[in-house]
């Protein structure tokens, strides 16, 4: 039960972690973007495209790395 406490903890701080750097550089590329006024969606979208397959490249490596920490010792070897 521990381990599970712990990774659930692990998986909060890091998605928060995450999420906080991500957003802050949308936002400042949002800010960036601007200047470009009827363009600017078409100069965020690279960046949050980016953004979308770091965050899934991280998912799946985050429930991968969760699931293995889970998993009792006995089932490893």
């Amino acid at each position: 039960m521990k381990r599970h406490v712990t990774a659930v903890a692990a998986l909060l701080v890091t998605w928060t972690c995450f999420y906080l750097v991500v957003d802050e550089w949308l936002h400042s590329e949002n800010e960036r973007c601007q200047r470009f006024g009827d363009l600017a969606a078409e100069c965020l979208a690279p960046q949050a495209m980016a953004a979308f397959y770091i965050g899934a490249v991280f998912g799946v490596a985050t429930l991968l790395l969760t699931g293995l920490a889970v998993r009792s010792p006995a089932k490893l070897g």
